[in-house]
């Protein structure tokens, strides 16, 4: 449990830090960016306590902050990417591909290959997380119009 506060206070802080790099200049609006990549560690880091792997932990982690980044969008009518990429950096696979690159500098092509498809494969989860938050409401929005025009008497 101590590890799971100390793991949403860092993706807090780390957050909020790229929402300034980002350009975000409204305390509330950070407080909002760092909230959205607190909850999406801290559903990163439920499942692999419940013994899930990396991939599986990145795309819980992608659908939970999406959800939370359109919520916040919708809350502050700001546009959905100034939450998302924040919260999208403490989940990048930045060590893997830096093991990756270390395994190949020292001639371990194997374990080099290894963990270069754990970071495709964490970077895909990722980016189909996104993905199918996002697709949601465009298709629903979608549908509506559609069914508006077709049912029109």
């Amino acid at each position: 449990m101590v590890s799971l506060l100390i793991a949403a206070f860092g993706a807090f802080l780390i957050c909020g830090a790229f929402g300034l790099i980002y350009n975000i200049q409204s305390p509330l609006l950070l407080a909002l960016a760092g909230g959205v990549g607190a909850l999406g560690c801290v559903a990163y880091q439920i499942v692999v306590d419940l013994g899930g792997g990396e991939p599986e932990a990145s795309f819980v982690g992608a659908v939970v902050f999406s959800l939370a980044a359109w919520a916040a969008s919708h809350f502050t009518h700001e546009p959905v990417i100034m939450f998302q990429a924040p919260a999208l950096i403490p989940l990048v696979p930045g060590g893997d591909i830096y093991r990756m690159m270390s395994a190949f500098l020292v001639g371990e092509w194997s374990k080099g290959l290894e963990w270069g498809a754990t970071a495709m494969a964490v970077a895909g989860m990722l980016l189909f997380g996104m993905l199918i938050v996002s697709a949601v409401p465009y298709s629903w929005s979608h549908l509506k119009q559609l069914g508006k025009d077709t049912w029109h008497f």
